[in-house]
């Protein structure tokens, strides 16, 4: 599959559709960041691989992100959406903007796709401020069920 013919309408679709956990994760420490990867299914895309990921910085609380990337039948894969933290700023290069120390949702889109960056979009978000927050929306806006017990009290399943 070529990735530069996939439009915004398309990415929006991938990110929108219902998906499914089929894993409980454990958390994996490596000597920077806990990680964990949570494994989807999808009824509407029964070719593709969903899998929506959780990143915190060991020692910088504002260091993280959780991203939702899907692998297509031929093998490839797309972050179609990450929700960071506010540890850095984020330049987009084509808008020429730059969001500065916020936390802030990346999204592919068609036009940085094009460019080779296909995550270099962002926008400033106040719908989160640390990573479970992040997880609870990203949970929520990508329509993912089984990590999230209860959206009023972060729980995982």
């Amino acid at each position: 599959m070529d990735l530069r013919i996939l439009s915004d309408d398309d990415i929006i679709k991938l990110i929108k559709c219902p998906k499914q956990t089929i894993n409980r994760s454990k958390c994996t420490p490596d000597f920077r960041h806990k990680k964990k990867n949570y494994y989807l299914t999808c009824k509407e895309f029964p070719d593709h691989q969903f899998m929506l990921y959780y990143r915190q910085n060991n020692e910088e609380n504002d260091d993280y992100s959780v991203g939702l990337m899907v692998t297509f039948s031929c093998g490839k894969q797309l972050t179609l959406i990450r929700f960071n933290g506010s540890s850095h700023c984020h330049p987009n290069r084509i808008e020429k903007e730059v969001i500065e120390w916020e936390p802030h949702i990346h999204i592919a889109t068609q036009r940085y796709i094009q460019t080779g960056h296909p995550d270099g979009y962002a926008k400033k978000t106040d719908k989160y401020q640390c990573v479970d927050e992040a997880l609870e929306y990203a949970c929520e806006y990508c329509n993912i069920q089984g990590i999230i017990k209860d959206s009023h009290y972060p729980r995982l399943i």
